[in-house]
């Protein structure tokens, strides 16, 4: 019966030491299960966060571009402008001032081919230059 109840204690021990190994593998399975999620989370929270920066970059870029072009645009409009009141000064001037001989002098009405082409020609492009220009 002494061999008999060593064996059984033995068995026993054998037995609660499985259990308790097990038992401290369960615990060891545990807690790195939780520090896995606390990593987890974090790990979550910075692709977030770094989601967020790239989204903000972006709007960033978006918007220095949208400016560099808007900048662009005003500085052609005042290229336009200066140039179109150049002409309007130059041709408002040039109709003011009267370009073509005053018609009550003698002959003034006269003039040889060639040179009446031109005449008709600068009147023409003087007028086309003042009603493009408004239209510009």
């Amino acid at each position: 019966t002494t061999w008999c109840q060593w064996t059984w204690s033995l068995a026993m021990w054998e037995g609660l030491s499985f259990l308790s190994l097990t038992v401290a593998e369960a615990v060891k399975a545990l807690q790195q299960h939780k520090s896995c999620e606390r990593h987890e989370v974090w790990s979550r929270r910075e692709c977030a966060a770094a989601l967020r920066m790239v989204r903000i970059d972006m709007i960033n870029t978006v918007r220095e571009e949208m400016r560099d072009q808007v900048t662009v645009v005003i500085r052609s409009l005042q290229d336009l402008m200066i140039m179109s009141s150049l002409v309007l000064v130059v041709g408002f001037g040039s109709v003011c001032e009267g370009t073509f001989p005053d018609p009550q002098v003698k002959h003034a009405a006269e003039y040889p081919g060639m040179q009446n082409f031109f005449l008709e020609l600068y009147s023409c492009l003087a007028a086309l230059t003042l009603v493009l220009s408004l239209g510009s």
